[in-house]
C-alpha cells in the first residue's frame, strides 16, 4: 500500500475545515492517524467564516489555490472582467441600493453588509508574511477572476509556483481541464511530500 503520510486534503467548507483547525496538531485523527494537512482552496482566504483558514495556515504543509480571488476590489468592487461587471457593475449596485441585495448569477443573493465588508479584506496580505509553499493554478480564459492578478502576485512570492492552464475558464469545467488540474495538483503535492522525507 502506498504511504502518503496519512495526508488529509480538505475543502474549505465550514464544519470540516473548522474541525481540522481545532484538532490538536499532535492529536490523532478519527482513525488514529497523525497526519499532515494539505489544503486545496478555491475561494478567497480572507472570507472564510470565523477565520478558520488563517488559524490553519500555521499548520499547513502545502497549499493549492485554484483560480483564487486575490484582489477583492478589482474582482467585485471595481470589477474589470465580464462576469464581475455583469454581477457587480453599476446596474447591479443600483439594485443593491434599491432592493438591499445583489443577485449573483441569478442564484446567490448578496446583501449590503457582506458587500460593504469586501472593502475591508485584502487576501494577498494573508500570504505575504510567509506561509507554506503554494501552487496556483489558473485558467488563462477565466472571465470571472483575474488570471493576471494571480500570476503577478505569485511572481512576488518565492514560495509560490504559478501554473497556467491554457484554454481553461473559471472552474475548470471541461473534463479535460478538470483532469489536468487534478493531475498537476496531485503531482505537485506528491513531489513536495517526497521532498519533506515522505513517500507519495
Amino acid at each position: 500500500m502506498t504511504d502518503v503520510q496519512r495526508v488529509r486534503v480538505v475543502a474549505p467548507d465550514g464544519i470540516e475545515l473548522d474541525t481540522v483547525v481545532h484538532r490538536p496538531a499532535s492529536g490523532p485523527g478519527a482513525d488514529g492517524s497523525r497526519g499532515t494537512v494539505l489544503l486545496v482552496h478555491g475561494i478567497c482566504a480572507d472570507l472564510d467564516e470565523g477565520g478558520a483558514f488563517m488559524r490553519l495556515a500555521q499548520r499547513l504543509a502545502r497549499l493549492v489555490l485554484w483560480n483564487p480571488v486575490l484582489d477583492l476590489r478589482r474582482t467585485f468592487l471595481e470589477p474589470e472582467l465580464p462576469w464581475g461587471v455583469a454581477n457587480f457593475g453599476p446596474g447591479p449596485v443600483k439594485g443593491l441600493a434599491e432592493h438591499g441585495e445583489l443577485l449573483i448569477g441569478g442564484r446567490f443573493a448578496l446583501g449590503r453588509v457582506l458587500f460593504a465588508e469586501l472593502a475591508a479584506h485584502r487576501p494577498v496580505d494573508a500570504f505575504t508574511a510567509g506561509g507554506p509553499p503554494a501552487l496556483v493554478l489558473h485558467g488563462d480564459r477565466d472571465d470571472c477572476v483575474s488570471f493576471d492578478i494571480a500570476r503577478d502576485v505569485a511572481a512576488t512570492l518565492p514560495h509560490w509556483e504559478f501554473r497556467p492552464l491554457p484554454g481553461a475558464g473559471h472552474g475548470f469545467h471541461s473534463p479535460e481541464h478538470e483532469s489536468e488540474a487534478i493531475s498537476v495538483t496531485a503531482r505537485w503535492l506528491a513531489r513536495g511530500m517526497t521532498a519533506q522525507g515522505g513517500t507519495a
